[in-house]
């Protein structure tokens, strides 16, 4: 149920994309790299007022890491998260 919108399908190091079903929203964004990846454009105009840890629902890394990588506008090597918006 629900749609998908795949985002910046240029970029070669993040994949993300949002789902959405419903009033629910969520956003994967995953730096398939093993460097640290700027976030998309696209991607960070999404996350312009910031991310906290309860809006984590999945992180390869920790709640706070992901808070903290996403405020710095980049992923961690490998990382990938999953976002409630």
């Amino acid at each position: 149920a629900g749609e998908w919108h795949l985002l910046a399908a240029d970029d070669e190091q993040v994949y993300s994309f949002t789902r959405v079903n419903g009033d629910d929203t969520i956003l994967v964004v995953v730096n398939l790299t093993d460097r640290s990846a700027a976030l998309p454009s696209d991607v960070a105009e999404l996350l312009s007022d910031g991310v906290n840890e309860s809006q984590v629902l999945l992180s390869t890394y920790d709640a706070m890491h992901s808070v903290k990588s996403i405020a710095r506008g980049e992923l961690a090597r490998w990382e990938g998260v999953v976002i409630q918006l």
